[in-house]
C-alpha cells in the first residue's frame, strides 16, 4: 500500500511538471461529425478529436455535415463549419495568425492587450482584430466574406493598399484581382445568422470551464504520449 500510494504521488509530481513545461497553444475543445488535421508539411491526414493538442502550422478540415471548435491558449474561440479548412500560422503570445483557407468559421476573440494582435488571413485578404465576434468564409473563387457581430474588424487586401473597417451588423466581400468596397449592412439571414451567436454567449462561461478541463486532459494525455 505504501509503495503504490509512493508511486501515485511521484506520477502526479510528474505529470504537473510536463503540464506546466508544456505550453499548450491550441486545442480541438468539440467535434461533431468528422474533422481532420495534419500537423506537418510532410505528415498526412489523420483525424481529429476532442482533447487534440494543436502547434502552429497545423491545417485543420472538417467533412460535409460536420463542425470543429478550437480554443486558443487566451480562450478564443474558433467554430469550424461543414467543408471548412484552416492552419495555425501563427500561435504565439504577441501574433495570433490564422488562415481561412476554405469554407467558413466564426471567430469569438477575447480582448487583446496593448502590442498583440489577431489576424485572420484568406486569399484574397487580411484582417486584424483585438477582440470581436466575426464570420470568415471563403469561396470556390477563392473571394472571401466577412461579417462583423460586434466589436470592430480592420479588413485589408494582402498588398496593404487598401483597407475598410466593418462596425456590427455589417459585411464584405473582397473578390481576387478585384479593388475593395464598401461595408454593406447586414441582410434578414445575417441578422438570423448574428442571433445564433447570441445564443451562443449565453453558456460561454458553461464552455469555457469544459474547454479549461479539456486543455488539461490534453495536456497529459499528450505527455503520456509522449
Amino acid at each position: 500500500m505504501k509503495r503504490t500510494l509512493v508511486f501515485l504521488v511521484s506520477l502526479f509530481l510528474c505529470a504537473n511538471s510536463v503540464f506546466a513545461a508544456k505550453a499548450v497553444k491550441a486545442v480541438v475543445t468539440g467535434v461533431k461529425g468528422k474533422a481532420f488535421v495534419k500537423t506537418g508539411q510532410h505528415s498526412g491526414w489523420q483525424k481529429c478529436y476532442s482533447t487534440m493538442v494543436l502547434d502552429e502550422n497545423a491545417v485543420v478540415k472538417t467533412a460535409p455535415r460536420s463542425k470543429a471548435v478550437i480554443m486558443l491558449n487566451d480562450q478564443s474561440k474558433i467554430q469550424m463549419r461543414s467543408n471548412s479548412q484552416i492552419k495555425l500560422n501563427s500561435l504565439s503570445d504577441n501574433n495570433k495568425e490564422i488562415e481561412q483557407q476554405k469554407g467558413r468559421s466564426l471567430f469569438k476573440i477575447t480582448k487583446m492587450m496593448r502590442g498583440r494582435k489577431f489576424q485572420c488571413r484568406t486569399p484574397v485578404a487580411v484582417c486584424s482584430v483585438r477582440g470581436t465576434e466575426f464570420s470568415v468564409e471563403v469561396g470556390d473563387k477563392n473571394d472571401a466574406t466577412f461579417k462583423v457581430f460586434s466589436g470592430l474588424v480592420d479588413v485589408g487586401d494582402l498588398g496593404g493598399n487598401n483597407s475598410v473597417v466593418l462596425n456590427p451588423n455589417e459585411k464584405i466581400n473582397v473578390l481576387e484581382n478585384m479593388p475593395m468596397g464598401a461595408p454593406q449592412p447586414f441582410s434578414p439571414s445575417d441578422s438570423e445568422e448574428q442571433g445564433d451567436v447570441t445564443r451562443q454567449n449565453i453558456n460561454q462561461d458553461v464552455g469555457l470551464e469544459v474547454s479549461a478541463e479539456m486543455t488539461k486532459e490534453a495536456v497529459q494525455k499528450a505527455a503520456a504520449d509522449e
